[in-house]
């Protein structure tokens, strides 16, 4: 008897261990709104695990509440897991059909997962809930951008452009899909209209001299550059304004902004690597060279400045200068193929330089 009972114990107590494991037949510990809290804590520390497990048990304890199948779409996107992410979270969109997050998320999702028509539907049903959401206006940009379906951005953009006029975002993006299929008049109507509705806003004018620049009206886009707003905090238009000059053959001018670039920029090493290319252009040996001194001056540890000494030595005719030079700027940076294309081309290369171009 006592055998009978100590066996029917063990027996009762495998059906437990069995029950608590597989979840046969047992009530969840927690209710719907502990797993929600618990997930959302874990998930803020970044147990991602752990949320996971706390959505999954409130999608079964609340499989009609879209919340659980929202945080567990995100938990599964967090998890590399994307069909199952999207999964969930279109399920939360059916389930609250006006939740803009929701809906946005999956679209963002299905963008990345490459399905354009789910995609597209979900971001233009964002649009239609709510015609200001420039986060999914540009979702659907890039979409767009990423088929090349500009026939489809570009009317889209109008509307929205028409919409909000003064908005410098769609002025951009629109002037920039203008100027990727070659409509740079188009480009320059839309980025001026830009620049006169927003005066003090540097973008668009700097998106206008780039898009003259790009039709080859680069005095238009000298002109466009000098008005530009608060220009002293940006290098880059200096070094577009370089670049058009440049174009331009205004020398003078040139001199002007190097003056510019070493008073307002001494640590800039763009600047003064664009400069010292631009003296080599033009002939001037001795400016090329202070303009990669300051490079080396600033950082030693970079190959641009024993590459640009090395040139100006090459100008010079002396090949010594040259090869020691470029030597140095190998022993700066073993892969630089700059440098070792012009070890060849003095007759100075190793045979190891020899390999590893022709590799």
């Amino acid at each position: 008897m006592v055998h009978f009972r100590s066996r029917c114990r063990k027996e009762i107590l495998y059906v437990c261990i069995l029950l608590i494991i597989f979840g046969i037949g047992c009530k969840p510990s927690k209710s719907y709104p502990q797993y929600i809290k618990s997930g959302i804590g874990f998930y803020n520390e970044g147990r991602v695990e752990e949320a996971h497990r706390e959505f999954s048990n409130a999608v079964e304890v609340a499989p009609d509440s879209a919340l659980s199948h929202y945080l567990l779409g995100l938990s599964f996107a967090d998890r590399g897991d994307l069909k199952e992410a999207c999964n969930h979270l279109r399920i939360a969109t059916d389930l609250s059909p006006d939740w803009i997050w929701a809906r946005l998320w999956w679209a963002l999702l299905e963008t990345l997962s490459a399905n354009f028509d789910v995609a597209e539907k979900q971001l233009l049903t964002v649009l239609d809930q709510s015609p200001d959401r420039e986060d999914a206006a540009f979702i659907l940009l890039a979409l767009y951008s990423s088929y090349f379906r500009y026939d489809k951005a570009i009317p889209l953009f109008e509307k929205k452009l028409k919409d909000n006029p003064g908005s410098i975002s769609y002025s951009i993006k629109l002037g920039l899909f203008y100027n990727y299929l070659g409509r740079f008049d188009d480009a320059i109507r839309v980025l001026r209209a830009s620049t006169e509705r927003n005066p003090n806003a540097q973008l668009p004018s700097m998106y206008l001299a780039r898009a003259y620049s790009a039709n080859g009206e680069f005095r238009k886009a000298i002109e466009t550059y000098k008005i530009t707003p608060h220009k002293q905090s940006n290098p880059r238009v200096w070094l577009e304004l370089q670049d058009a000059y440049i174009a331009t053959g205004q020398w003078d001018e040139l001199l002007e902004i190097y003056d510019l670039v070493r008073k307002h920029y001494p640590d800039r090493i763009d600047m003064h690597e664009n400069m010292g290319n631009t003296f080599l252009e033009m002939g001037d040996i001795e400016r090329a060279r202070e303009s990669f001194g300051e490079i080396r001056r600033i950082r030693p540890t970079i190959a641009a400045w024993a590459i640009g000494l090395g040139r100006c030595c090459q100008i010079d005719k002396d090949r010594d200068c040259a090869i020691k030079y470029y030597r140095k700027a190998l022993e700066i940076s073993s892969d630089s193929e700059r440098a070792r294309k012009a070890l060849i081309r003095l007759g100075a290369a190793s045979p190891d330089d020899d390999r590893k171009i022709n590799k």
